[in-house]
Order: structure tokens, then sequence, then C-alpha cells
């Protein structure tokens, strides 16, 4: 089944829900970011963003334009997205410079520049890169019981690469060393050389596109934002020497994310079996930074990565199973089950042992017996 016809099924189930009829409605898909300069061999951070005022829409399906050629995509990150459903994994083809994404809501969307995806690329040669979405493509499919497909307006938007020759301000993190990692350190630090008869100007910003004014700041160096709450900060700044003109407008991202994830537990499938040994099947999440990887351990020795479900192994039989499971921040949770074949195995040797001892009662019994003849 093509692509369309997969999410016209889907959807057609999903919208059963919350039924509306079709009418026009604005819905715009754009990019937010970067803001100010980027320079050669900078990572930096796109969102896509989608407005949908009028009419419920259960799903997207998007495609993206980008110039392999001056940027390479990094990775595509899910967490705080609108979207809560993902029935294909975000894909991406570097030679023909093109990303894939599908994912949906059960029960339709309203949103108001509310966040998609987040995608971070390191920018590999100057020059303006534009990015697009494929309007060909790209659908959105309505809350309508029907899976409706419509087309859906968008926005390119254009990232000025600036050679690694020019000066720029070099700002850095001693805390956060890299702008597209995530941190469990919830106090941000961020310096920037300080030269004479130059101001700066700076704005600090929960994930958003505010830039800084034309009133210089004191010129410190270095500022230390404590306490922040898990999420994504922007520091921009800019400089000039004496009143002269303002210089292009740098900024650095700052992620933080002190919380493990989400408690989860192990299940073991007990109608599911691999090669005759037993499945278990468990739901990690984080909230924040998104799971990272997922390690197990069998009576307490790490065995190595793991994915769910996982088929047990025969010498796991009967021993405790631990699956710990890490944020991009390092943040873990675990979770434990007795790592036995079937619900069935605890009674049978709970049954041997009880058999073992009327045995044993009974030998004692006779062996007393004949002692007493």
């Amino acid at each position: 089944m093509d692509r369309l016809g997969r999410w016209t099924t889907l959807i057609a189930v999903l919208g059963l829900l919350f039924c509306r009829p079709v009418q026009a409605a604005d819905r715009l898909l754009t990019f937010a970011g970067p803001v100010g300069a980027v320079r050669e061999g900078q990572s930096f951070s796109v969102d896509v963003r989608l407005t949908n005022h009028a009419q419920t829409i259960n799903a997207l399906d998007i495609t993206i334009q980008y110039p392999s050629a001056m940027l390479e995509l990094v990775s595509i990150h899910r967490q705080q997205s609108a979207l809560t459903l993902w029935p294909e994994e975000p894909s991406w083809d570097p030679g023909a410079g093109s990303i894939h994404l599908v994912g949906g809501v059960p029960h339709g969307l309203y949103a108001d520049n509310a966040r998609v995806v987040t995608l971070t690329f390191t920018a590999t040669a100057a020059g303006s890169a534009v990015l697009s979405f494929d309007s060909a493509l790209t659908r959105a499919f309505f809350n309508d019981g029907q899976g409706t497909s419509t087309t859906i307006e968008t926005a390119p938007n254009t990232v000025e690469v600036s050679s690694a020759l020019l000066p720029t301000i070099t700002v850095t993190s001693p805390s956060h060393p890299s702008s597209i990692a995530w941190y469990a350190q919830p106090t941000a630090v961020i310096q920037w050389p300080v030269a004479p008869a130059t101001q700066n100007s700076y704005a600090w910003s929960a994930d958003d596109q505010v830039v800084p004014d034309d009133v210089p700041d004191e010129a410190t160096g270095s500022i230390t934002y404590p306490n922040l709450a898990d999420g994504r900060y922007s520091f921009t700044i800019k400089s000039r020497a004496d009143d002269s003109s303002w210089s292009p407008i740098v900024q650095y991202w700052v992620q933080v994310d002190t919380t493990a994830p989400d408690s989860f537990a192990l299940e073991r499938l007990t109608s599911a079996t691999v090669g005759g040994q037993p499945v278990v099947h468990w739901a990690a999440n984080d909230r924040q930074s998104g799971i990272q990887r997922m390690v197990a351990a069998v009576n307490g020795k790490e065995v190595g990565s793991v994915t769910s479900p996982l088929t047990l192994k025969p010498g796991w039989i009967g021993k405790k199973l631990t699956i710990t499971v890490y944020d991009y921040a390092g943040n873990s949770r675990s979770a434990t089950l007795a790592a036995t074949s079937s619900g069935l195995l605890p009674v049978l040797w709970w049954l041997i042992g009880l058999a073992a001892l009327v045995a044993g009662g009974a030998a004692a019994w006779h062996l007393a017996r004949r002692r007493t003849r």
C-alpha cells in the first residue's frame, strides 16, 4: 500500500473519535531559527512549526528539502512535539537533501506555532542555505472520519552561513559546552571575549526567537543563569566598536534536562515466544530530551544494549532482569522483572519443592518406624 493509502486507512479510524465537517482553514508550516549568523563548522537547530486554527487535523506527511552540499543533518528531535503518533521513524536522504516526517494526533489538533520536530544541522559551506517544504509531497489529513487529505501552506527559510574566516563573537559555555547536547546541569554559564572599546548587547530567552536590543549591556564577558527549569534556552549577542554598526547576531543554545525518564514496567508476554524463549516488553519515555539508550542487566551484571520487545536468552531464565533507560542528558530510570519463562514456572518450582518436602518427610517417618521394630 502506498504512503497516501496507509494514512487514509489510519486516519479514517482515528478521525471517528472526533468527527467534524471539512471546511476552509488556515494551515501553515514554517521554520523557526536560527537567529543571527551561522559560521562554517557550527551546529545549529531549526524548529518545524505548525499553525492550524480552523479545522482539526489528524496527521501530517511532510517532505523537507535542504542543500546537502552546505548543510549536514545531525539529528531529528521529536520531544515536546505537538504530534504524539509516529507510525514511521523520521528518515532522510543526504544525497537528495530530503527529510521525510509522518506523524499524527489521534483526537485531532488545533495548533498555533506548535513544534513538530527540531532539526539539527552542521554548516559545512558558506552561502545562503534554503530550507523548504516540498509542496507536492507535503499533506495534512483532516479529522473528518475519512482521512481526507489537503495541501498545506508552507514558508521557506534561508540560513546565511558565513565563512569561518570572518570575525564573529565566539560564545562558549563551561557548563553546557555543546549547544546541541542536553545536560543535567541546571545552572548555565555563558562566556564571550571582551575587547577594549567594544560594546555588547545580549538577550536570554526560553526557547524563543528573542534578539538583543540596541542598548549596550555591562561588558562582563560572562553571565550565569541559575536554577533553570528543564527546557531549551537561547542566548543571543551582538557587538560594536564605539558607535559603529552592530555586528551580526550570534546565537548559542543551552539545553537542560534534570529529570529522569518516566517510570515504566517490564511486562512478560506470556503468549509470545521467539525460538521457544519468552518475550518481555516495555514502553520507556522521556519528556524532555528523549531516550538515548537502553541497557539490560541479569542478576546485576550488564549484558549490553537492548530494545523492546526483548527475547530472553536461555541462561536468563529464573534470574533477575533489570532494564535501565538513559535520556540524552544522562538521567536514568530502571525496572526489574524475574525473567521466568512463564507465569507457571514459579508454581512448578513450588510444587517440586513441596513434593520433595513430602517425600523427605515420608522417608524420615518410614525410617523411624523401622528403627522402632
